[in-house]
This record gives C-alpha cells, structure tokens and sequence, in this order.
C-alpha cells in the first residue's frame, strides 16, 4: 500500500501596489531585494502573472473566494464586500483557508486582509459573517483562518491603533496621528517612530511568533500562514534608516504619455491617488520642485518593496 505524502507547510506572502517590473530579476537592478533575489533563483517567478483586478477591493475579494470579480459582481472598491447571503449570494462562498483547514492544515493570517472597503449602507442587512450592518468586514475564522490578526488598511489607520495595541505606548500614537494628520496620506517624509513600530515590521514579527506558538503546540500538524504586509501604499512613509540605503541611487524616469490611449477615468484616478493630489497649488510649484517629489516618492517605493 503507497504511503500518502506529508502535506508541505505553505507560507503566503501578499503585498500592495506592486509594480510587476519592480524586481531585479525583471531587470530594475537600481533596487535592493536580496530576499526576494534569493526566492527567485531558488524558485520559480512568473512575468506575466496579472492580478484579476487593477483595484485592491476586488482583487482580493477575487483571489479569495477563487473566483472572477465579474463573476462575484464586485468592480471597484466600494463593492468589494467577500460573496454571502447578505450581499445577494445564495451562500458564502468558501475560500482557500477553508479548503486548507478541511484538510487538516492548522491557517493563520496576520495583516491586512481588507475584504470590505465601504460600509454597508444605513439600515442594511447585517452581514452573515458578522452580523454587523456597519461594516460588513467578515469573520476570519468563518473563512477558515484559525488564528488571525487582521490590521486596519494603512491608509484608514490614523488612529494609530496598532501602535497602541501591541506597544501600549500612548506618546508614540499621538505622534503618529499627528504625523498622519500632517501628511495628509499623501506626502513622502519618513516614519516618524522607531523602526519596530512600523507596520510591516510589525506584521513579520508576530507572523514568527505566531508560526513558532503554533510549531511549539502541534509540531506535527501541517500550517498554513498568509501575511499581508500594507506595503507598498500610501502614505509613503518609509522608515529614514531603509531611505538612506537608497542615498544617490539612480531611478528611471517616468513614462510619459502612458494614459493617452486610456479611458480618461484611469487618469483620474492615477491623478487622484498620486502624491501630488493633496499638494496646495501644484500649478505655481516649479518643474524641479515636482521632480524633486517624483524622485522621493520612487525612493519610498523602493524601500517598500526592500522591506
């Protein structure tokens, strides 16, 4: 009788705004990722690999319950509510971590899972995954995680929540609301707390000690651990001692033109969510000025995908 093979531990890494070229393997050699080099030349990296949808809601609704956003009715940000009863589904849609978690694998999840981005309207039906109409964010555990630790989105975290729950340090949330505040979401000063505050600093370090718990209470039992780091995302806040590995790096330039054949709603957008949106009289700011803020936001970005 042929033995069955022992389930293989899967770890899942998930990220933001990440440009698919953004990689030395894809040739942008101005960046430092000796992690992700190593994952590449150790395994397999898909060039061509294109997320289901260009908005963040949607995707990850998608990627979720394994099916397209067309299909799950969910075509922007505002509609990216995870597939149940009380959003016209006729059941909820099992994901990846209920499969995984039937099949005997102990699933965790420490991040930003972000399945919801607007709030159900007034006098809504409560969501079947949480009974709550303001939200309608579901239960982790109803899609299958065991243990989790979902954060707020990064952008809508301005209360400084994290920081008050895993540090208990009042002075330092007050700095970072006040910095946030400054800000505006939008502008590239660095993080102004100490490096272990920051958000995916943070998530990596209590997704090893979860894994390690975990390992210690059930070593024989197969995990699953999905981490959701906020980066790269607004605000581009880069903690100062990742920005200075980048000091005289050279960038490429940006592409011009690359929405004049493009519905003008994608320049809207591009426009809306850019770092110069929130910037007061961006008409009397001189070219080197805007290219002064170009070249800090791509060094921002850099240091994202570092970390």
């Amino acid at each position: 009788m042929t033995s069955q093979p022992t389930p293989k531990n899967i770890l899942l890494l998930m990220t933001d705004h990440w440009r698919f070229d953004w990689l030395p393997v894809m040739g942008m050699h101005c960046l430092k990722t000796p992690h992700l080099d190593r994952l590449c030349e150790q395994g397999v990296y898909f060039d061509r690999a294109i997320c289901n949808s260009p908005q963040c809601g949607p995707s990850r609704v998608s990627f979720t319950a394994g099916i397209y956003p067309h299909r799950l009715g969910c075509y922007g940000n505002g509609r990216g509510v995870y597939p149940a009863r009380s959003n016209g589904f006729a059941e909820r849609i099992p994901s990846y971590a209920n499969r995984l978690r039937e099949a005997g694998y102990w699933t965790g999840l420490v991040g930003k899972m972000d399945l919801c981005k607007a709030p159900l309207p007034a006098g809504g039906v409560p969501s079947e995954l949480t009974g709550d109409a303001r939200s309608g964010f579901p239960l982790m555990e109803e899609l299958g995680f065991i243990s989790s630790r979902e954060m707020t989105a990064k952008w809508a975290g301005n209360q400084g929540d994290h920081i008050a729950h895993y540090f208990g340090d009042e002075t330092a949330r007050q700095r970072f609301v006040a910095d946030y505040a400054a800000r505006q979401g939008h502008t590239t000063t660095p993080w102004p707390l100490p490096t272990e505050m920051y958000w995916d600093t943070l998530i990596g370090r209590l997704a090893r000690e979860d894994l390690a718990q975990q390992a210690q209470a059930a070593p024989g039992q197969p995990w699953f651990m999905q981490v959701n780091f906020q980066a790269p995302h607004m605000p581009w806040d880069a903690p100062r001692e990742y920005l200075e590995r980048y000091t005289g790096v050279r960038f490429p330039d940006s592409v011009e033109g690359d929405l004049e054949h493009k519905s003008p709603v994608l320049a809207r957008l591009a426009y809306q969510w850019s770092i110069f949106e929130k910037q007061e009289h961006l008409q009397e700011r001189s070219e080197e000025h805007t290219s002064e803020l170009q070249s800090q936001f791509r060094i921002s970005y850099a240091v994202f995908c570092l970390k």
